[in-house]
């Protein structure tokens, strides 16, 4: 059993390149999964945002993965690279 890490709302923006207010847009719109530890601590699993970022090439593409990731080289934390 592997476990997530859990990034907190600015890592994710990091992550994804883009503001916090983004990713804080994309959380309320329930694009974008959270757990909360406290009452103003929201995080997010980094499979969720592994997810999230395929689903993002899946509608880019019609659902089939052809040509780039709109992410193409991101590096999550544990080191992986996210790729065509």
């Amino acid at each position: 059993m592997s476990v997530d890490r859990l990034l907190t709302l600015s890592e994710v923006a990091d992550h994804l390149a883009c503001s916090l207010s983004t990713v804080k847009r994309l959380v309320r719109a329930g694009d974008l999964s959270t757990v909360r530890l406290r009452k103003r601590a929201p995080r997010v699993r980094e499979s969720d945002l592994a997810s999230y970022v395929l689903s993002l090439n899946a509608g880019a593409t019609g659902g089939r993965a052809r040509g780039s990731t709109p992410l193409a080289g991101v590096v999550l934390a544990d080191g992986e690279r996210l790729t065509d």
